[in-house]
């Protein structure tokens, strides 16, 4: 079974690999830091407006542009993975954990694969449009974003396949020079991958210039044709030529700048070196004359500092009395007209006033007869009320008399049943008759009264019901609330207004 080394540091796969690894920032490393980061921000931004604009114009959303939108985000991420890059580059390079050494390169190399894979759809959107005689793809939204979907997956795949085993960190003899922990047989799969879908974007590239140039020789010979298919033909010639032009140039580009920036940054190290030691040495020159001048400078600078301050404070005292001056004087017309001002308000106050006061008098003149004829009225209305309610009353009374007199006799025959309790019978001339027979009878059913003011949860006032005290007046009240149940022994009703009424 192979040793893998999952716990060794990055030196050691760069010394494995023969790679030189700097531990020290050289000016080299600077410079290169410095113009990366420069370019990665150019890129972030350019690319961040490409975006942009697809997004808000309506006349951009095609196929055409979502993919160019997709390349720009594509080349937006690369910004990221290279800043990325800057900062854990360099010196910086012997610090990193190999779980960070694999981030640093997953997110180039998913970037490239993804602009790649970008401009292969692109290449394949403009062979389809320029085969069917289009301006723009028929292709639907929901089969473009299906597309972006897929080359971001493939992208991201193929980016993390060496961190999930296809690395050298368990078979170290198949370590590649350049990414001293990537198998030489990934890096071999992915430059033939890269190749592949290059040689594919040539083809359909030619075939669009061969179709293009044929259609371009027909129609200079048939000058008739419609004005449209002709703009449409001529729209695509320009698009092919642009993207192929672009296409060869970039690929040009690309390899002189990189071989003349292996020139520039060599002889620029060099020179930089030159230049540093003559410039370390002038500017200890400079510094030293510029320190004598500045004592000088300093000295003249706090002499004529004296004298300003000098002035300035002369200056100063002058101006503040004068500001005093005028300050007293403003104060004491603004005094002044604040006094005028102030007598004049007081003036109209009393006099509106007095207005109010007149106005006020004459409303009460006018109201005065109105609240005594109101009074008058009133008075009247509660005279005939008066003497209205004073008839009913006296028919009322006399109604209520006729009940009380039947109501005592009913009482008088219903008697027996209460001295029945007591077991003697009333006198025949009536409890009222005076007789020595009614007084007794009054004093026996005072002595069965307890039995029936248990009924109502009372008893009887010591002096007897005819003593005219409060609580005489009060059982009487409560004696009237029995009396239904001794009434009904009797077959009858007491009258409304209680026994006394």
């Amino acid at each position: 079974m192979a040793h893998c080394y999952y716990n060794e540091t990055i030196p050691f796969f760069y010394n494995n690999s023969g790679k030189i690894l700097n531990t020290n920032w050289t000016n080299k490393d600077r410079l290169v830091i410095g113009l990366g980061l420069t370019v990665c921000l150019f890129a972030l931004l350019t690319n961040f407006l490409v975006i942009t604009a697809i997004v808000i114009n309506r006349r951009f959303h095609y196929p055409i542009y979502y993919l160019l939108a997709n390349l720009a985000a594509a080349d937006l991420f690369a910004g990221v993975g290279y800043t990325f890059l800057m900062f854990h580059t360099g010196p910086r390079t012997s610090q990193l954990s190999i779980k960070t050494w694999f981030l640093r390169q997953t997110l180039i190399d998913t970037s490239l694969t993804a602009s790649v894979a970008n401009l292969l759809a692109i290449a394949v959107e403009r062979h389809q449009t320029v085969f069917t005689m289009q301006l723009h793809s028929t292709m639907s939204n929901r089969r473009v974003t299906i597309l972006i979907v897929f080359i971001w997956i493939a992208a991201i795949l193929l980016g993390l396949i060496p961190s999930f085993g296809w690395s050298c960190l368990c078979n170290i003899k198949k370590c590649s020079r350049m990414a001293p922990l990537y198998s030489r047989d990934y890096l071999v799969f992915w430059a033939i991958s890269n190749l592949v879908v290059f040689l594919i974007m040539v083809v359909a590239y030619s075939h669009i210039s061969i179709y293009v140039k044929r259609k371009a020789l027909r129609m200079s010979q048939h000058t008739s044709c419609h004005p449209k298919y002709k703009e449409n033909m001529i729209s695509l010639m320009k698009t092919v030529v642009i993207i192929l032009k672009l296409e060869g140039m970039l690929q040009i580009w690309l390899g002189e700048l990189d071989a003349r920036l292996q020139i520039w940054l060599g002889e620029l190290d060099a020179r930089l070196q030159i230049w540093l030691g003559e410039l370390d040495a002038r500017l200890q020159i400079w510094l030293g004359e510029l320190d004598a001048r500045l004592q000088i400078w300093l000295g003249e600078l706090d002499a004529r500092l004296q004298i300003w301050l000098g002035e300035l404070d002369t200056r100063l005292q002058r101006g503040l009395g004068e500001l005093d001056t005028r300050l007293q004087r403003g104060l004491g017309e603004l005094d002044a007209m604040f006094q005028r001002r102030f007598g004049e308000l007081d003036r109209k106050i009393q006099r509106l006033i007095g207005e109010l006061d007149t106005m006020f008098q004459m409303w009460l003149r006018e109201l005065d007869p109105m609240l005594q004829r109101w009074v008058g009225e009133l008075n009247a209305i509660l005279k005939r009320w008066h003497g209205e309610m004073e008839a009913m009353l006296q028919e009322l009374f006399g109604e209520l008399d006729t009940v009380l007199h039947g109501w005592l006799g009913e009482r008088d025959a219903i008697l027996p049943e209460v001295a029945w309790r007591a077991g003697r019978h009333p006198p025949r001339g009536g409890l009222e008759s005076g007789t020595p027979s009614s007084q007794r009878w009054l004093g026996e059913r005072d002595a069965i009264l307890p039995e029936v003011a248990w009924r109502a949860g009372r008893h009887p006032p010591r002096g007897g019901l005819e003593s005219g005290t409060p609580s005489s007046q009060r059982w009487l009240g409560e004696l009237n609330a029995i009396l239904p149940e001794v009434a009904w022994r009797a077959e009858r009703h007491p009258p409304r207004g209680g026994l006394e009424s």
